[in-house]
């Protein structure tokens, strides 16, 4: 294999990585995209679950002979991480918020300018590329992939300008050719079959949700029938819990 020929195979695989972020970003903003429609049904079904789940967990230990003092102990730890865990979806609906917004601000040009800008760098300084990240530069690396995915143009290229120096790579020798193509065809496979794998699954199982208005009102209805079909069995669960226990489980205390 000759220099052209590889460079040629190198900007191959500098494409097909492009578009494997691309797709990631979809799901990261499609997931954003659904936590700000349907927040409070969101937040509401979790903690429903959550609740039902705990009430039916400790009432069948109770049952198999596990004492009580055991399952507030249980009751007490599954209180906290609920509480971290309502932390984290508050969190994530802010940024929801926010990254939505500043997608919304930006023009269909500067949305193409910006991908053009971030295929480039994969071409000219993408890591798994150019065969070189030192490991203090890693967290550098993170947020330019965290602020291609949230759309914050500004951010990218100015973390980028800092920094373009360091991500500058020495040009891989002729000898490497036979082991850099491997390593790049290897990369690739497992590339491909988790770009296969993560597309089957939520959040891009959504993509449709946002054809329309009529298909975001019909995702409404489903999740407004889980959370009425789970009302239904929190209610029996929360009068034998209560019988049980003595007290109304309240995971928000």
């Amino acid at each position: 294999m000759n220099r052209t020929e590889f460079i040629e195979m190198q900007n191959e695989f500098a494409d097909y990585l492009y578009e494997y972020e691309k797709v990631i970003k979809e799901g990261y903003l499609l997931d954003l995209k659904y936590n700000k429609e349907f927040s409070s049904l969101l937040v509401e079904l979790h903690n429903l679950e959550i609740e039902t789940g705990v009430m039916k967990d400790c009432l069948e230990k109770l049952q198999a002979g596990l004492p009580i003092e055991n399952l507030n102990a249980l009751i007490a730890k599954v209180k906290e991480s609920f509480q971290k865990k309502l932390v984290e979806i508050e969190s994530k609906n802010k940024r929801a918020v926010e990254v939505t917004a500043r997608t919304e601000a930006l023009t269909d040009e500067e949305k193409k300018d910006f991908e053009e800008y971030f295929h480039e760098f994969v071409k000219e300084y993408y890591p798994p590329v150019k065969l070189l990240l030192p490991p203090d530069l890693k967290p550098t690396f993170d947020m330019l992939k965290h602020a291609y995915y949230d759309n914050n143009v500004n951010m990218f290229k100015e973390v980028f300008e800092l920094n373009r120096i360091s991500f500058m790579c020495p040009e891989i020798p002729e000898n490497d050719y036979p082991k850099v193509s491997a390593y790049y065809y290897d990369f690739k496979k497992k590339v491909s079959i988790d770009r296969v794998e993560r597309t089957k699954k939520y959040p891009y199982t959504k993509k449709d949700v946002f054809t329309d208005e009529m298909s975001v009102k019909a995702e409404e209805g489903e999740l407004l029938m889980r959370i009425s079909k789970i009302k239904s069995l929190n209610k029996v669960l929360k009068s034998d819990f209560v019988n049980a226990f003595g007290y109304e489980l309240n995971l928000s205390e």
